[in-house]
Formats: structure tokens, sequence, C-alpha cells
């Protein structure tokens, strides 16, 4: 009854934390749940490349697509996520636009996908070595919750010591650069309200674009660089305050 109320958006902003014993029963995860929720920030990663460039002057950048595409050779990131006490740590390998390969604990998978995101939710049909299946894939702040037919599994998001880091990476501090870099495009101005999650800025590193997050909530004060800028490691991007005027929070469906 309660996945079916989740499934059909019947739910307020507590509906989760009220209800994770019976939505997130405790199991062992299964690979192909693991891909899927890679799978699912990988388009949600490119979601917000888009919704950055749709503010800027230059759509047509090559930074724009986040399709991970590169000259000569395969772009492979790493993703983190924990699952429960477990740290997992997956190498994601871009053969083509919706092509990949996928690997953790030594075993590897191909892997296609078609993903259609609203909002916090991806609505996921992915093939893995041959193999069809689907899932919604809900972020919520840090946390990734998997609804498939056979269940439902949660992972989060380890917040990267650079957010965690002195002076950066809170409300009080601000969002701070993981290396050095350029500045390429910023998605907000002084005065803007961010949620968690909100795309902040791309900076280009090592041949890469990053997507820098708001990983609390707050009101932009300060933007100490513009595009163009080089930054060092640990610069901060972004100088955030509290927003005093947010009300308490009442019970919305969503």
């Amino acid at each position: 009854m309660l996945k079916a109320q989740f499934r059909a958006l019947q739910v307020h902003t507590d509906f989760i934390p009220q209800h994770q014993e019976a939505l997130f029963p405790k199991s062992e995860l299964p690979d192909h749940v693991l891909c899927q929720a890679v799978l699912a920030l990988v388009f949600n990663h490119r979601q917000g490349i888009k919704e950055i460039t749709a503010k800027t002057s230059d759509p047509y950048t090559p930074f724009a697509d986040g399709s991970g595409g590169r000259l000569n050779h395969k772009l492979t990131s790493v993703i983190m996520l924990n699952c429960g006490d477990n740290e997992l740590v997956v190498e994601v390998t871009f053969d083509s636009i919706d092509e990949f390969t996928i690997g953790f604990g030594g075993r590897k998978y191909k892997a296609t996908a078609i993903v259609e995101i609203r909002d916090n939710a991806s609505e996921l049909t992915c093939v893995l070595d041959g193999v069809t299946s689907k899932a919604k894939v809900v972020l919520q702040g840090q946390t990734v919750h998997v609804f498939t037919k056979d269940g439902s599994h949660e992972l989060t998001i380890p917040t990267p010591e650079f957010m965690t880091a002195s002076g950066g990476g809170t409300v009080l501090g601000g969002a701070v650069a993981p290396m050095p870099g350029i500045i390429e495009k910023i998605a907000v101005k002084p005065g803007d309200k961010v949620q968690v999650g909100d795309a902040l800025v791309i900076m280009i590193a090592m041949k890469m674009e990053y997507v820098i997050r708001a990983h609390k909530e707050g009101i932009v004060e300060a933007i100490p660089y513009k595009p163009g800028d080089s930054v060092q490691k640990d610069a901060q991007l972004i100088k955030f305050v509290e927003d005093d005027s947010k009300e308490p929070e009442e019970e919305v469906k969503i």
C-alpha cells in the first residue's frame, strides 16, 4: 500500500522518513540495481549541465551535453556510493552517448539506457548484458532511492572531503573547488535562493567538466569568480548565507 502511494505520488514531504523501514527493508543490493542507480546519476549529471548551459549565452559549448565524449579515448568516471555500511566504488566508461561499461567488484557490465527525468525522479529502462530491466530512481538530497518490480533499495552519495573541509560546502561557508581548474559557467547570481542539489558552477579540470552543486539550502551572498577565471583547490566559488525568511515547512502533496 505504501509503495503504491509513493508510485502514485500520493505523498508529503515527510513521507519517506516516516515510512523508512517499510519502504526500504534491508536486503542485499543486486548488481543490476547498483547499475540502475549509477545510470540515473549519470543522466542527472547531464541534466544539470544542460540547466546551467540554458542560462548562458553559449548553448553550443562542447561542455553542454555531458555525454562524456572525448577525442581519441573513452572517458571513465568513478562514482562513489554507500549501501548501509558498505562503500561502493563504480567505474563508468562512456562507450557512446547512451552506451556504457559499468565495473565494480571485479565484474563488468555492458549497459544501454533510456531515461526520462521529471523533477528529481528518473524513469529508467536499461539493458545490462542483454537483459532489460526497468526502475524508478528518486534523488532526495544525498540519498538515491531505487524502486523496481522486485522491491526497493536505498543508497547514499558520500559528501566529498572537499565539501566538508573547513570553510566549504555548508550554508554558512559555500561551494569550493575540488581541484585546480577554470570556471566554465556560473548558474546563479547574488540573491538567488538555492536548494539541495541545485547546480551552481561548471568548472573544467584535467579536461573534464565538474558540476558543483549545493549541498544545503541558502542564499547566494557573493560570487568571487567569473567564467574564464583560474581557481586553485579549495577556492571558495560561491558564498552562502542562511535563508532567514524561510517559513516552517508545512505538509505538502507532491
